[in-house]
């Protein structure tokens, strides 16, 4: 019974440690003209692209990122903005893009993870 429960128990504590995280990056962007963003990490070889609705907004989900990584999301133009996302984090992003400077004043953020894109934004 002693063997029964301990595999149990470690079964439970495995599946636990192995479970996927979801990361959320989602919002709404002004002026926003391109309908593909890029999410392309300062180091590493991920990257995927979000898709902006005609509205400007948002919602990207994936269980792919695994460890905390800055990034840029990007449409090769006018929008730069820097991240810092991490698994777990559900990170909402507002801002007007309709140039770099506008992009940079108006830019905020909410959500499980915004203190550390906010002391990143501070720092950089």
């Amino acid at each position: 019974m002693k063997k029964i429960f301990g595999l149990t128990l470690f079964c439970i504590i495995a599946s636990y440690a192995n479970a996927q995280h979801t990361t959320t990056i989602s919002g709404k962007l002004l002026n926003c003209t391109d309908i593909v963003l890029e999410l392309n990490p300062s180091t590493g070889n991920f990257r995927d692209s979000i898709k902006v609705n005609a509205d400007g907004t948002f919602n990207y989900t994936t269980t792919q990122i695994k460890t905390p990584f800055r990034a840029n999301l990007t449409n090769r133009k006018q929008i730069q903005i820097q991240l810092f996302v991490a698994p777990g984090y559900d990170l909402q992003i507002s801002a007007d893009v309709k140039d770099s400077k506008t992009s940079k004043s108006t830019l905020k953020y909410e959500g499980l993870g915004s203190k550390t894109n906010k002391y990143w934004e501070d720092v950089m």
